[in-house]
Formats: C-alpha cells, structure tokens, sequence
C-alpha cells in the first residue's frame, strides 16, 4: 500500500499543478432572446461569463495544440484512469452505485406528468464541494427544498471532494476517493425516491441525466438576488427565490458553477436559518430522509455496540446488488425508532483546537440549527472578557477535555437509565482509551465503544460520518459540538423527529 500511497500522492500533487478542470465545459448556457421577457429583468440572472470561458478555452486549446504539435512524444495524461499498481489497496469507486443511479425509472422521457418531457429540473452547479460531509449535507437538504418547493426534480450530484478529473484526491496525506454518490450516503427523496402516489412534483435525478436531457439549460447567477436581500430570515431567502424560479418558462435550470450560495456557510451559522424549519420540517425532504443500505449494513455489522445483542436485525437479508433500477429493500425505513440506552457523544479533535480559537476571535454564537429555543443548553459569547479567557471559555464547548466529557457524561445520566455510550471522534487512540478508562470509572456501562472501535468494508469506510449521525440521530440522549455542522445535522433530524429536546444537548 506505501508504494501506492506514494506513486499515487506523487501523480495527485503534479495534477494539482496543472490548469485543467474537469469542469471547465459541463455547463453549457442558452443565448438569451431579446424577445424574452423574463431575461430582460433588471436584476437580469444570465451569466455573461460563459462568453468569457468559452473564448478563454478555445485560445487554451490553440495554445495547447500549437506547443505540442509535431513529431515529439505525446504528453502524459495529468488525470486518471492511470496504470496504477496495487489497484486493490485504492479506495472504493463505488461503481455499483453509480449504475444504480443511472438505472432510476424516472429517468425515462417517455414517463407521464410531471415526468417525461413534461418535467421540470433544478441543478446547483454551484454546490459546495472539497467540505466534510456535514457542510455538504446542510447544504444539500436546503437544495432540495427549493426545488421541491418550486415543484422542479432536483438535480442531485455526487458528493464531491474534488471537481478535477482524476478520480482520487489527496486529503492530509491520505488517498481518497474524489466523488462519491449520494446513494451511498443517503436514501430517500432527495435521490430519487417518490414523493408520494398523489404529488405533482417530479422524483429527483442524477447530473448525468440532466445533461442528456438539458443540452442548453438556462444558466442564473445568485449575485444580484443577493446583493438585494442582504442578511435576511432564511425564509426570505426560500421565497424569494421560489418566486424568482416559478417565474421562469424554461424546463431546464442550473444555477452557474462559480456563483455564490443560495444559502451560504454565513446563514448556516446565524439564528436566522431557524426560520426554514417550520418550511422543511414537514415534507417529504426531512419525512422521508433516510440513509443509505451501505450505512445500515455498517450499523448492523457493529449493532452490538449500540444496543441490546438480542434486538432483531435491521436487515431480512443481505443487501442485494445495486445493479437493479429499484432500491433495495430494508426493514427499516424513517422514522428510526430510537436506541434505548445509548448515549452518543460527538468530540472533535485534532485540528478543531485552531479553529475553536478562531471562533473566539470572530464571537461566533452556535450553528444556526443548535440554536432552537426548545433546547437547553445555550452559549452566549463572552464579547467583553480578555482573550486569553475568551478562549478558554469556547474551549470548554468547542474542545472539552477528558475531565469536562466525564463530568457532563455524569449529569446526563442522573435519573435516566442510561447504559451504553459512543463516541463519535477524529480523536488519536490513545487519547480515546484515556477517556473510555475514565468514563468506566464512574459507574458501570455494558458498553463504552469509539469511532475507531467499529469494522468497516471498504466503501463504508469513507462514509463512516454518515454512520455517526445515524446513530446520533437515534441515541437517547445525544451530546454534540455546537459549533459543528455534523452536529448541526443531527439536531436537525432529531428535531424533525420529535426527540425530547431535553436529551439533545452540547458540551
């Protein structure tokens, strides 16, 4: 695996070098029509850059064509498939997903309304990428419902480390795969699944599909609506672009590559996001959310960790192949029924000391959705105090240590019959071995397991964040970092969910 680790980073950091983006043509524009109304707004959305890109890679390519013409040597491919060694010790590419993807019913022109070529689409090219999942997924589910509230199918992409072509990324050292399909994260709406025997609003497809269907979409910049509304409720925000989009003809619209965020990593962070809950609490986005059979099958492999050896099965059978056009049965579906017991612990480590230090500096309140009224434990910054207890005033709910963990562990557990913990870190092990000793010592659990204790395949190995907020979402009492977007995405379910928000609480 080292020679492949090192042959692999040594192509991966010589690409990174190069100009070329895998990306740089996946989103072709309509020429507007001076006759077209909708296009001639003054807050006109067309971007005028795709002019600009266009001639930009026409000169690259003459440049290109004209430095390697002749009789020399042809040169290297700067991005994968390469002739690699060892290719079993890479990281899964999770093909077999891909084709599942690919083989959605609704992808079919023939379909009836609101499907076939009656159907209306949604995509935001300018998704966020290169991100953990949980910024990915907070972003994704406010994505989602925008275009089912504009009854458009949304337009779903991989979750993506990296947009350039090689299929493995370099990620601190270590290879990883640069995309990986939501099917293998998630179930549900949000990639495909029906929204209901009467709704009129079409099922969610692939990019892929998009683009056979949407030669020449019509392309929106964010900028101008932006710039108008300011820093508004969340739910200003979803209004008006549903009126903004419903005022649009076009079948086929994409939100250009480059542009900002509709809803941007600022919003995410403000108390202004809470006014979108009311809006997504109740549909099919947030009922029907579910994760993947990948996700489960890891729960089910580790289930003992969790919960009581004698519970049944999550699953009536193996996971079948993926090569099928419909999704694979699971005993379980959404809502999950909660785990008895557990409590689960979310603990960041590593690099998020520097980052709680920062947010010290800026005076950084909780993530917009870990700061719901209902629940109890709140943080106000302490914008008067010297620095150096600033900062140790967010490290005590940004980065607790050992001894704050156990004493917080304590309080939760008086009154409340609670027996198995887990803790869901980035922390060393050795660090998490101190802290699983000293959470024995105050009283007897039937289990106390970590991140780093449970067996993974492969492909679940690089979605083992998804398996986190599974069982956070289902623990008893959940204990997560305010300042985290995982943890932002486990309140969100728990919330939905109905989970007594006095067994939803932060460090």
């Amino acid at each position: 695996m080292n020679q492949t680790k090192s042959y692999l980073l040594s192509v991966l950091h010589h690409h990174q070098q190069l100009m070329w983006t895998s990306d740089s043509s996946l989103l072709p524009t309509k020429t507007p029509s001076a006759t077209d109304s909708w296009r001639n707004r003054s807050h006109n959305l067309l971007t005028k850059r795709y002019v600009r890109v266009l001639i930009a890679g026409i000169v690259s390519v003459s440049v290109l064509l004209f430095l390697f013409r002749g009789e020399g040597p042809e040169p290297p491919n700067s991005y994968f498939p390469l002739p690699l060694p060892f290719e079993s010790d890479l990281p899964p590419l999770y093909e077999q997903y891909h084709e599942y993807e690919r083989r959605l019913p609704q992808h079919d022109a023939s379909l009836p309304a609101p499907e076939g070529k009656h159907a209306k689409y949604l995509f935001f090219g300018n998704h966020a990428y290169a991100s953990g999942w949980g910024n990915i997924m907070q972003e994704l589910l406010m994505n989602a419902l925008l275009a089912y509230s504009t009854k458009r199918a949304f337009v779903f992409d991989n979750y993506t480390w990296s947009r350039e072509l090689s299929d493995y990324s370099d990620f601190n050292g270590n290879i990883i795969p640069s995309r990986i399909p939501l099917s293998a994260l998630i179930s549900g709406p949000i990639i495909g699944a029906p929204f209901g025997p009467r709704s009129d609003v079409p099922r969610a497809v692939s990019l892929e599909f998009f683009r056979q269907q949407c030669p020449e979409p019509l392309v929106l910049t964010t900028n101008a609506v932006k710039d108008r509304l300011g820093n508004v409720e969340a739910s200003e925000i979803l209004q008006t672009w549903i009126k903004e989009i419903d005022a649009i003809p076009d079948r086929c619209v994409e939100f250009e590559k480059d542009t900002p965020h509709v809803f941007d990593v600022w919003l995410f962070s403000d108390t202004l996001l809470l006014s979108i809950f009311p809006h997504i609490k109740d549909t099919p986005i947030i009922t029907d959310f579910g994760w993947s059979p990948l996700i489960l099958s890891a729960y089910d492999a580790n289930r003992e960790l969790f919960e009581d050896k004698t519970s049944t099965s999550l699953l009536g059978f193996n996971i079948p192949s993926f090569l099928s056009p419909t999704p694979p049965a699971i005993e379980q579906t959404p809502p999950y029924p909660p785990l008895p017991g557990l409590i689960a612990l979310h603990i960041r480590r590593g690099d998020f000391r520097e980052h709680c230090t920062n947010l010290a500096g800026w005076n950084t309140h909780y993530n917009g959705l870990n700061s719901f009224p209902e629940l109890p434990d709140k943080f106000v910054p302490p914008y008067d105090a010297p620095e150096e207890e600033k900062i140790s005033r967010y490290l005590d709910h940004c980065y607790p240590n050992i001894e704050q963990i156990v004493e917080k562990v304590r309080q939760e557990r008086r009154g409340k019959p609670l027996n198995r913990v887990y803790i869901m870190s980035n922390g060393e092990r050795g660090w998490l071995r101190a802290l699983k000793t000293a959470l024995g010592q105050i009283g007897e659990w039937e289990g106390i397991a970590t991140s780093r204790d449970l067996t993974y395949t492969r492909e679940q190995k690089y979605v083992a964040q998804s398996l986190d907020m599974y069982i956070g979402q289902r623990a008893e009492v959940f204990v997560g970092n305010g300042f985290s977007s995982l943890t932002s995405n486990v309140v969100t379910l728990r919330m939905a969910n109905n989970v007594d928000p006095q067994n939803t609480r932060f460090w």
